[in-house]
Parts: structure tokens; C-alpha cells; sequence
């Protein structure tokens, strides 16, 4: 019994003291998009939506348990028959459940376009327990969007998102049992009519407090209208409690909201003005203290106010501080793509730092961090994902890649630096799903592929394609820089690629062509 204790206090020391890093990974060779993130004593699991090589325009979500140090130990995928899948499209659209399992909320697309609202549980090691699709019951509604998800002491979730509708969205308030049963839905039609929910959490008096925005007059032109901060209350049988809406001079957008140990609330969203037609948004970061009556304790705005900036997750600790993470925008007179943020702010309001985190090499490109945890050593854990090239006028072209970032209770790394232009990172894990080459769109309506390489290649490296008879009907090197795969002439189907350097295979995969 003493040698098992010893053991297990040594592999807590180890886990609790596992060094700071910049993971990077993909998921199948494809474009990986993650936005949700749990830290549990010995495992951290990333959630997100990855592209299906095998279907059409399809997409599948994934959860991923990765070790102390940031490897890949497990991973499931998911994707219904009939059904695009979006599971953790929003941060904190995931969270521990009281079984110590995960519950993630998301949506599922049909092939005729129709949305539902989409609920998975997970076990304690990641695979899937049960899965819901819901119908949203009402005809009226062409989407049923889920973002956040919240449980209560008797294993109940409650799920909140938004309804649309012709542009227009309304706040919808769902709960489910504990094996999935949708116990009911409700809408709300209040004043302002345009909002949606995007954060939730329990009220002091055991109501739920949804936070949301609202544009004050939804047929005016978006250059011109404003939208201001809600809070919807509800008690747990959906019925509508009280709104808490405030004004500013300018916009804000909410997306988390949660209590605090002093009695009052926190959000964070987005605060911006609108510019004029054509010119598109202004944001700053920003987060907020409120009274329980919904009055300003502070507020903390930050980054250039340009393009969609944003705090998109928090984290507090027992000392009353919090920490942020999201994105800003780069402009130094022409619009370059995002940085990832981490900051924190003290429980008075004070800003203490601000880092941003970006590849270089990778530029234009984005950089989004989405959600951050606080481990138990006091360690900062972010999650997101970086994508490169990145132009305005073809956006979807970029090659997409989910990473992982931990850093000290300071935002810095092992070597002192903080926020500094990461020059490489390290794939996260094991081989099977952490391709060196990435090659988009995949699938393709044209035939045209970029390949980009993450790694240095051996020396006369090609890539071959075969065609599904085994024909090959390409081959060529592959460049540092970028490599064209021009396969415009060939039809509609799968294709399997081969990259070697002659003498051994580096990685082999399938693109598709979908014209």
C-alpha cells in the first residue's frame, strides 16, 4: 500500500508540474477546429468540429483526452448518418458532469439544411455514452443552435442557444435528463426581439441567469442599429423570471456568464461600435463585473478596436482573479489576421498583463484562442485554433489546425519568455493522427489542392496520387514553401496520395474531388 501511494503522489508531482508548451494537431489529415476544453487530474480533453475527407462537404465533431504533457492518448469522432455534426462550436459548450464524465452541446445539419440541436455524453475516458438530436418542435424555426450547457445537483443539463429564423433570432431555454430525454424547450419572445443565448449559469435565489445581446430595433441596418448586453432570468421550468438589459453608447455582445465568490456576476463578449456600410465591425475586448442588480462594478476593455476582437472564455481563481483568453486583431495599416490573447485582471478590475500568442511564418493568419482552464498547480491551459494562408477575398482556402497552448500563472513559458512570436510548436502526440502535411480544401469542387508542410521534409521528396484503380495520374515535389496539386482535369471521387522521398513513406491520405 506504501509503494502504491508513493507512486500515485510521484504521478500526481509529475502531472501537477508538467512543463509549459505550444501543441499543435489535426484530426484524420483534416482541417481541425477546436473550442472547448476540461482539465481533470490526469487528462485534458479538447472538443471541436474536424472536415470528413469521406463525405461530400461533411463535417464531424471529435473529443480528444490528451496527458499531462499535451499527447494525444485517445480520441473519438462523430458523425450521424445523415447529419453534419457540430458538437462545441462555442467555447464552454462542454463541461464536466458530476459522474466525472463531459457533456457537449452543439447542433447537426441534415442534407436538407435543417438544424438541430445536438447533445453528447461522454464517460470518464472519452467515448460516447449517448447522443441526442432534437428537434426544435417548431416549424417556424429553420436552425436550432445549442452553445452552453449547464447542470444542476440531480444530473439535469440545461441548455441555452439561439433560434433563427429570416436573419432573426430569439433566446431558446432547454432542459435534459440525465440519459438525454428532452424534458421541454422554450422561447422567448421579449423586447428587443433580436438576441440569442450565448452564456448560462445559476443565480444566487437558484434561478438561471442566461446572458444574451439584443439589437434594439431589428429592421434597421446593422451600420446603424445598436445592440445592448441582456440578461434573461429563468427558473427551472423555463419560465421567465425577469430581463436585465443595459445600454451603452456603443455595442456589447456577451458571451460567458458566471458568479462570483463576492456575490457578484461576470462577462465577457465584445464591446464595439458599428462602422458604416461596407466597413463592417469595430471590437474591443472586454469584460465586466456586475452587481446582482446589473449595474457596472468595473469594466476592462482591450486591443485595437478593429475587425472582431474578442474575450471569448474566463477562468477565476481563489484569490478573485481572472483569466482571460481571445483574440485580436493585428493592423498596422493593412489588416494582417489575429493574435491569440491571454490576460489577467485583478479582482479590482486592473488589467496585470496582456500576451498574445502567434506562429510567425505563418502570416497572414489567425490565431484564435477560445477557451482557457486553470490547473491545479495555478498553470494557464488555452485551447483554439490557427489557420494559414489567410486572404479576405478566399478565406475557406486557409489550412486549419487546432493547438494547445500552457503557460505559467504569469502567461510565460519555461524559458522566461511571455507572449512572445512562437517560432515552432511540437505535434501533439501520437502518429496516427498528426499528419506532417496538410493539403485543403479537401474535399475540392475544382480539383485544386495546396499542400503545406509542417515539418522539414527529407531531401527530394514527392507526392504521388493514384487514382481508386490503383493508376497513378500524379506526381511531383513537394516545396518548403507551398506545393500546387493540380488535379482540375481528373472527375468526381476520392484519390489516395502518397508522399515519399523515395527510400520511405513519410504519409499516405485521400483527397477528394466533389465538382
Amino acid at each position: 500500500m506504501r509503494t502504491l501511494t508513493l507512486f500515485f503522489l510521484l504521478t500526481l508531482s509529475l502531472c501537477l508540474n508538467a512543463q509549459t508548451f505550444v501543441k499543435h494537431f489535426t484530426v484524420d489529415g483534416t482541417s481541425t477546429l477546436a473550442y472547448a476544453l476540461e482539465v481533470h487530474d490526469t487528462a485534458i480533453f479538447v472538443a471541436g468540429i474536424i472536415g470528413d475527407t469521406a463525405v461530400p462537404n461533411g463535417l464531424k465533431s471529435f473529443l480528444l483526452r490528451l496527458n499531462a504533457q499535451g499527447e494525444i492518448v485517445h480520441q473519438t469522432t462523430l458523425r450521424p448518418a445523415g447529419y453534419m455534426h457540430y458538437v462545441a462550436t462555442r467555447e464552454n459548450s462542454m463541461i464536466t458532469t458530476h459522474d466525472g464524465g463531459l457533456i457537449c452541446v452543439g447542433y447537426a445539419q441534415d442534407t436538407a439544411n435543417e438544424i438541430f440541436l445536438s447533445v453528447t455524453k461522454y464517460d470518464t475516458v472519452g467515448d460516447i455514452s449517448w447522443y441526442k438530436i432534437i428537434d426544435s418542435g417548431n416549424l417556424n424555426f429553420e436552425t436550432f443552435f445549442g452553445y452552453k450547457v449547464i447542470e444542476d445537483t440531480m444530473g439535469n443539463f440545461f441548455i441555452t442557444g439561439g433560434t433563427h429564423l429570416f436573419g432573426f433570432t430569439r433566446t431558446f431555454f432547454a432542459k435534459v435528463d440525465a440519459i438525454g430525454g428532452l424534458q421541454f424547450v422554450k422561447w422567448y419572445n421579449t423586447i428587443p426581439l433580436f438576441n440569442e443565448g450565448n452564456g448560462i449559469c445559476f443565480a444566487a435565489n437558484g434561478n438561471l441567469l442566461i446572458s444574451a445581446y439584443s439589437q434594439t430595433n431589428p429592421v434597421l441596418p446593422y451600420w446603424t442599429s445598436v445592440q445592448n448586453t441582456c440578461f434573461l432570468e429563468v427558473d427551472t421550468a423555463g419560465n421567465q423570471v425577469a430581463l436585465h438589459c443595459t445600454t451603452d453608447s456603443n455595442t456589447r455582445v456577451e458571451y460567458n456568464i458566471t458568479p462570483t465568490a463576492d456575490g457578484n456576476y461576470l462577462s465577457s463578449g465584445a464591446y464595439y461600435s458599428y462602422r458604416h456600410q461596407g466597413a463592417g465591425y469595430a471590437f474591443k475586448e472586454a469584460i465586466t463585473k456586475w452587481t446582482p442588480s446589473f449595474s457596472k462594478v468595473w469594466e476592462v476593455r482591450e486591443g485595437s478596436e478593429i475587425y472582431v476582437n474578442g474575450f471569448t472564455d474566463f477562468e477565476q481563481d481563489a484569490n478573485g482573479n481572472t483569466y482571460v483568453c481571445g483574440q485580436n486583431a493585428v493592423d498596422s495599416g493593412i489588416y494582417t489576421g489575429f493574435n491569440g490573447i491571454l490576460s489577467k485582471i485583478d479582482n479590482g478590475g486592473n488589467l496585470l498583463w496582456y500576451h498574445a500568442f502567434r506562429l510567425t511564418g505563418y502570416d497572414p493568419g489567425r490565431h484564435y484562442l477560445y477557451d482557457v482552464d486553470i490547473e491545479p498547480n495555478g498553470n494557464l491551459i488555452a485551447v483554439g485554433y490557427w489557420e494559414w494562408p489567410y486572404t479576405i477575398n478566399i478565406p475557406f482556402e486557409a489550412v486549419q489546425v487546432a493547438w494547445l497552448i500552457r503557460t505559467n500563472s504569469d502567461g510565460c513559458m519555461d524559458d522566461g519568455s511571455c507572449g512572445i512570436e512562437w517560432l515552432s510548436t511540437e505535434q501533439a502526440g501520437s502518429g496516427t493522427v498528426q499528419p506532417s502535411i496538410i493539403i485543403s480544401p479537401n474535399p475540392s469542387a475544382d480539383g485544386i489542392f495546396s499542400v503545406h508542410t509542417f515539418v522539414d521534409l527529407p531531401p527530394c521528396s514527392f507526392i504521388t496520387v493514384f487514382d481508386a484503380n490503383g493508376r497513378q495520374i500524379s506526381r511531383q515535389p513537394l516545396m518548403s514553401s507551398g506545393t500546387l496539386l493540380n488535379l482540375y482535369h481528373q472527375p468526381s471521387g476520392i484519390y489516395f496520395y502518397r508522399v515519399s522521398n523515395g527510400l520511405e513513406e513519410i504519409q499516405s491520405g485521400k483527397v477528394l474531388i466533389q465538382k
